[in-house]
């Protein structure tokens, strides 16, 4: 059962007339109430003006900057976005203590954007940048160790954003910038010089794996307003590592195909475990692009197909019985906030 906000004050004032608690007390527990649901009230239509303004700026930050900021390299630059990233850090403690937590937490994710703008004009002046860096631009569409530094800086402000505002808004810029260290960091370690995807591909699987192995950790001990903050760096993580590991898909045997299948199968199962829908949704692709890479020029095998379809909706209809049964016999598996209790 949900409680709003009315609701909530509304059994507060009675426990007051009742004598069950006193006003301060009652005053009090409402703070506490509001404090640890940030997300107490329903996605509104000021909300979605909020993420449309922030993610044109974002994005007008980002993979819209154009070769015409480079008339503005070095100090004029470095000037502009550390003004912009001040600016943001300002709005979003201001936003943060009026309790108006979306637009704080957008303000934060525009203020983590100019971290690698800072850095790389810093570096620029510093003389610290390859020669064959020359648009920052490129930042944002091409794999290269040298923007590290730029990437590491990211996260170390991500992770003192996260630690002082607790926003999950803040994920957001964190998670695309593990998805790009992931792909500049493979240059370093792997010492190629020419393109090899089926490298890159095995590495970004391996990344991202370990990213979900730590998240699922954190995911199953974490209370319902943590799980919730997890999104972005869950998706960007699954991403990482689904992507790479249909990179090479095609370069596997008929066992490395059936393992590659059993894999999205259990990406469906992790779904429904972690309530991670995003999880069914690729993994539900990889499915669709097993048959797809084994469909013959047969009737039968659509005939079996069709069958196979039919046959697991039966399950699903079955399976609906005995479901409850099945989740109250083994919680244990589940989330500690997905446990049932008594």
């Amino acid at each position: 059962m949900s409680f709003n906000l009315k609701t909530i004050q509304n059994i507060l004032n009675n426990a007051v007339v009742s004598g069950v608690l006193e006003e301060s007390q009652a005053k009090k527990l409402l703070e506490l109430f509001i404090t640890d649901n940030d997300s107490i009230t329903k996605f509104k239509f000021t909300h979605l003006l909020y993420y449309l303004g922030g993610l044109l700026t974002i994005s007008a930050l980002t993979i819209f900057v154009g070769s015409n900021w480079d008339n503005m390299e070095g100090v004029p630059l470095l000037l502009i976005s550390l003004c912009l990233f001040t600016g943001s850090l300002f709005l979003t403690n201001l936003s943060f203590h009026k309790r108006q937590f979306i637009p704080a937490g957008i303000m934060a994710a525009i203020a983590l954007v100019n971290v690698p703008l800072l850095v790389y004009n810093l570096q620029l002046l510093m003389h610290l940048l390859p020669q064959n860096l020359s648009h920052y631009k490129e930042y944002h569409y091409l794999v290269k160790a040298a923007w590290l530094p730029m990437e590491f800086a990211t996260l170390i402000a991500g992770a003192a954003l996260y630690y002082r505002y607790q926003l999950g808004f803040i994920l957001f810029p964190v998670s695309i910038t593990l998805w790009y260290l992931s792909m500049d960091l493979f240059q370093i370690l792997s010492g190629l010089t020419t393109f090899d995807l089926i490298a890159r591909a095995w590495f970004s699987m391996l990344f991202g794996g370990v990213e979900l192995i730590i998240l699922t950790y954190i995911d199953y001990k974490a209370d319902e307003k943590l799980a919730a903050k997890l999104f972005w760096l869950f998706l960007f993580a699954l991403i990482t590592f689904w992507g790479g590991l249909s990179a090479i898909n095609d370069s596997f045997s008929i066992i490395g195909h059936t393992i590659y299948l059993l894999i999205n199968l259990f990406l469906l199962v992790m779904a429904v475990i972690l309530q991670r829908r995003f999880f069914a949704i690729l993994g539900a692709v990889g499915v669709f692009w097993f048959v797809a890479d084994l469909s013959p020029n047969s009737i039968w095998f659509s005939i079996i197909l069709v069958a196979t379809g039919f046959f697991i909706m039966l399950l699903a209809y079955y399976w609906s019985k005995i479901e409850s049964k099945f989740v109250n016999h083994y919680s244990n598996l589940l989330p500690e906030r997905l446990r049932p209790h008594d």
